[in-house]
C-alpha cells in the first residue's frame, strides 16, 4: 500500500507542474484538496488531498504547481487566504 501511495505521489509529482491555474499565489504552498476546491487542476488532483504543492514563482511558469511532499491523509491543513498551507 505505501508503496503505491508513493508511486501515485511520484506520478502526480511529475505531472502536476504541467497544469496551471490563475488562482495560485506564486511562492505560495497548497494542499492538492485546496487547489481542487479551486475548480481549476485536473481530476486527478483528487487523490493528492495529502500532497503539498508549491505555486511556482517562475515567470516563465506563471500558475504552475509542482510536488513539496505528502502530508499524509488529513493532516495538510489550509492556511487562509495569502497564507501557505502546510503539513501538520
Amino acid at each position: 500500500m505505501i508503496k503505491i501511495t508513493l508511486l501515485t505521489a511520484t506520478v502526480l509529482a511529475c505531472t502536476a507542474f504541467v497544469q496551471a491555474t490563475n488562482d495560485c499565489k506564486a511562492g505560495l504552498a497548497y494542499c492538492g484538496r485546496t487547489l481542487f476546491e479551486k475548480d481549476k487542476y485536473d481530476y486527478n488532483l483528487i487523490s493528492a488531498q495529502a500532497i503539498l504543492f508549491m505555486c511556482s514563482s517562475d515567470p516563465g511558469y506563471p500558475g504552475y504547481v509542482k510536488y513539496m511532499q505528502s502530508c499524509g491523509y488529513d493532516h495538510c491543513v489550509a492556511g487562509g487566504t495569502n497564507a501557505n498551507d502546510y503539513c501538520a
